[in-house]
């Protein structure tokens, strides 16, 4: 956790000095783009120090990382929705039949591998009766009732924007946020005997942990290689109307795809680019303590409660909004949403 500490510094610092910086020939400007010695040997040091730090100090950024990794869940969830109206818009763009059969093809995949990992589910962590094991079964029924709603919705002719693809990744994350949290169960609990097999083993940690760590960094890798880590993707309501064929939470982008390399100012918040790291080092070190601060014998990886709470939470948020950029054109017509 403590390295995650220091990962939190020596992003928060960079943040913080990059606020309002549009010039590339700034000397922040310079920092930001280069000055790559001085920044890992920043870097280095600064990891160095907050081992040197009180526990006091420490429980302090715990607890700012808590709620950093709050909302970097937020930030996920809607770069999640950008790729898959993204992924959806681009294959339609080719206007080719090899394409349309992509579409289906990927959809039906994810769709079937869905329902698979629904399916088991009932039957790996429901194995002490339904007494005992109400809750997972609530939570895996909910889940396939949630993603069947906004597939249905998707697929609705009023709904001119539902597509098949993003109802799908929706749909998959859902149902991986759905096992992932039963599999976050603590051991200590009554619910631990509705398990097949023990998620409390080496491999199964390993393997629900890796899973968490490459949506992380997918997610920073996307939000720095794609217009999403541009300030205004994240605000709506703007002034000027957003690109057509992108669902609600978009807004105007602040450059085109083909501006001048040459122009000194940047095309992004390179801010916002310090953020997305700082969120992302706070969410990791959430998974990395079980969102809790207390010294537990026998810690288990991503073992707790809150763990579980947060992701089914995590799932309700995604699903909430991807139904909302399915009625929000419907529901709200004299509005402009980006859709022709």
């Amino acid at each position: 956790r403590r390295v995650c500490d220091g990962l939190q510094i020596f992003f928060g610092v960079q943040a913080v000095l990059m606020i309002g910086l549009t010039e590339a020939r700034s000397w922040r400007g310079v920092l930001h783009n280069g000055c790559w010695l001085v920044k890992v040997l920043l870097w280095f040091c600064t990891l160095i120090a907050v081992f040197a730090l009180p526990n006091s100090v420490v429980l302090i950024y715990a607890e700012a990382a808590r709620f950093g990794a709050g909302m970097f869940i937020v930030v996920q969830l809607v770069l999640l929705l950008e790729f898959a109206y993204s992924w959806n818009q681009q294959w339609v763009q080719k206007d080719d039949t090899k394409w349309y059969v992509a579409i289906v093809g990927a959809s039906v995949v994810m769709l079937l591998g869905s329902l698979a990992a629904i399916v088991a589910m009932y039957v790996l962590f429901t194995a002490a009766g339904a007494r005992t094991c109400a809750l997972n079964i609530a939570f895996i029924t909910l889940t396939l009732l949630i993603c069947i709603l906004f597939t249905f919705l998707s697929l609705l002719d009023k709904i001119e924007h539902g597509a098949l693809l993003p109802s799908s990744v929706i749909f998959t994350y859902c149902t991986y946020l759905c096992w992932s949290a039963i599999s976050s169960v603590p051991s200590s609990d009554e619910r631990w005997h509705c398990f097949v097999f023990d998620p409390d083993t080496a491999s199964s940690q390993s393997w629900d942990m890796l899973v968490g760590i490459a949506f992380t960094l997918i997610s920073v890798a996307y939000s720095t290689a794609s217009s999403s880590v541009r300030s205004a993707e994240f605000k709506l309501g703007t002034t000027q109307p957003p690109p057509r064929s992108l669902p609600p939470l978009h807004s105007s982008r602040l450059a085109d795809d083909d501006e001048d390399l040459d122009d000194p100012t940047f095309a992004y918040s390179p801010a916002f680019f310090h953020t997305t790291f700082l969120l992302a080092s706070m969410y990791v070190a959430m998974l990395m303590c079980n969102w809790t601060f207390a010294a537990e014998s026998g810690f288990a990886l991503d073992k707790s409660w809150i763990s579980v709470w947060i992701k089914i939470a995590s799932q309700w948020l995604a699903a909430a909004l991807y139904i909302w950029t399915l009625l929000a054109p419907y529901l709200f017509p004299d509005r402009d949403f980006g859709y022709s």
